[in-house]
């Protein structure tokens, strides 16, 4: 947040040669390549298109899964990507209340500076990090949910929405979670953003949402006869529909990916 903020640029200097790739450390592995300019550019081009949205938005969404860090032992850089590089080169630690709050009130003043209308919604993550063991995992928890308490009562432009609390507490069944018993299933993620929804949404938003809905659930139709009449009659309406919405609400998108529409 910091260097997107500031519009600090990833250097040559700031990449790692592992495996035949660079990475950075402190992006996914999507932006990485055996082409060191490459990754430069593809880096440093989401950094400015991140920078202009943020510049331009009024909510920030975010969510905290872990206490828990890695450092770096060669640069002593905190990390947010290993990229399978041997755990025997990093160090772990973990972050204190103090340290959190501490952190974020630093974030938070550059970000009111940088845009002023800026509002924040924290969440904490329902994920476990079980290769951590139940008991520290529970304290890496603790320790965010705290931090996160501690953070809203203090600043009026950020918001807390108890994610991890509605799905260990609500939906407290393994039923609503993925075969991993880990991750929450596709159920439990549509409960969780429907109270999110109730607890954030205007009545607009539902209205729309409830329109884009019913396009996906059309869009997803899977017709028996497909040459028919009828369904030519079907996709023709169907796209109107999407006309209409988009036409209201430009910034909405249907595209195909992974064989289900999605905006």
């Amino acid at each position: 947040m910091d260097r997107i903020i500031d519009g600090r640029a990833v250097q040559a200097e700031d990449l790692i040669f592992h495996d035949s790739i660079w990475h950075s450390m402190i992006h996914h592995g999507s932006y990485s390549s055996p082409d060191q300019d490459v990754a430069l550019k593809k880096m440093n081009q989401e950094l400015l298109s991140t920078q202009s949205i943020l510049m331009k938005s009024n909510f920030i969404v975010m969510t905290w899964g872990s206490a828990h860090y890695y450092r770096f032992k060669d640069s002593g850089q905190v990390v947010a990507n290993c990229h399978k590089i041997p755990q025997a080169n990093f160090e772990k630690d973990r972050c204190s209340i103090e340290e959190i709050t501490q952190s974020f009130e630093k974030l938070w003043a550059k970000l009111c500076h940088f845009n002023p209308n800026l509002k924040i919604i924290l969440s904490i993550s329902p994920v476990r990090y079980l290769k951590d063991g139940f008991s520290e995992n529970s304290r890496s928890k603790a320790i965010l949910l705290e931090s996160a308490w501690r953070i809203c009562e203090k600043m009026d432009s950020v918001h807390y929405f108890p994610s991890y609390e509605i799905f260990m507490d609500d939906l407290r069944d393994y039923r609503f979670c993925k075969t991993d018993l880990v991750h929450p299933s596709e159920e439990a993620i549509h409960y969780i953003m429907d109270q999110f929804g109730k607890s954030f949404f205007s009545q607009e938003t539902h209205l729309v949402n409830q329109k884009i809905r019913q396009i996906l659930t059309k869009s997803s139709h899977r017709p028996l006869h497909p040459e028919s009449k009828s369904h030519r009659d079907f996709l023709a309406k169907l796209e109107t529909e999407k006309k209409e919405l988009k036409r209201e609400f430009p910034d909405i998108e249907f595209r195909w990916d992974e064989n289900q529409f999605i905006s």
